[in-house]
């Protein structure tokens, strides 16, 4: 059965806004099964070296998987900053254009 398990401080930050674990949970519990499914097929390798990210509602969740124990270990959860995307983004594409 797969786990959601959270770190203090995520656990506490999931705690902040109504409904938000349970939303987190329900992402996190998806993508996990999606990588559970994909690990069945040939090549089918998932990367579980750096902590992955994903978008909440106005959140950023990292989190790392354990396909072996179907755990997913959540890292933290901080608020969404859209201005650093913005910031962020035209450096990406630069540098993937030079």
């Amino acid at each position: 059965m797969a786990q959601v398990v959270p770190t203090l401080d995520a656990l506490f930050q999931m705690g902040r806004r109504s409904g938000l674990r349970a939303r987190i949970e329900e992402r996190l519990s998806r993508i996990l099964e999606a990588a559970l499914e994909i690990r069945r097929f040939p090549g089918g390798d998932v990367d579980r070296a750096a902590p992955l990210v994903v978008q909440v509602d106005d959140f950023e969740v990292s989190y790392s998987l354990d396909l072996d124990s179907q755990t997913v270990h959540v890292l933290s959860v901080e608020a969404f900053d859209r201005a650093r995307v913005w910031q962020d983004g035209p450096r990406l594409r630069r540098a993937t254009h030079d």
